[in-house]
C-alpha cells in the first residue's frame, strides 16, 4: 500500500518497476547514488564528479560504466558517448588554470 509519505517522496505504485530497477543499477555499482525523478521522467546518478541525468536507464548504466571501467590510473581515455547524458554541475577547475 502507498502512504502519503511514499508518494510525497516520489515512490508511487505506478514507477515501482523504474524505482526497482534503479535499485539493482544502484546495487551493481555502490559507490554511486542512482535514483528515478518520477516528476521528470529521468534518470540520476550523483557520482564524484557530479549529478549524471540520462534520458534512459541505458543510459545511464552506460555513463555509471564508463565511470568505473576507464580510470586515470590505467591511463586510458574515457570515451565520448553521444546518449543524451547531461552534466548537470560544472566541473570544477583547475586552480590556476583558465
Amino acid at each position: 500500500m502507498t502512504t502519503a509519505t511514499d508518494a510525497r517522496w516520489g515512490r508511487t505504485r505506478a514507477y515501482a518497476d523504474h524505482h526497482a530497477q534503479a535499485a539493482r543499477l544502484q546495487a551493481a555499482y555502490p559507490q554511486f547514488v542512482i535514483w528515478y525523478g518520477e516528476h521528470t521522467g529521468a534518470w540520476f546518478a550523483m557520482t564524484p564528479s557530479g549529478l549524471t541525468e540520462a534520458t534512459t536507464l541505458d543510459a545511464l548504466t552506460l555513463a555509471v560504466w564508463s565511470l568505473t571501467e576507464f580510470s586515470a590510473d590505467q591511463g586510458s581515455q574515457r570515451p565520448r558517448v553521444r546518449t543524451g547524458i547531461r552534466r548537470l554541475l560544472p566541473r570544477p577547475r583547475p586552480r590556476g588554470g583558465r
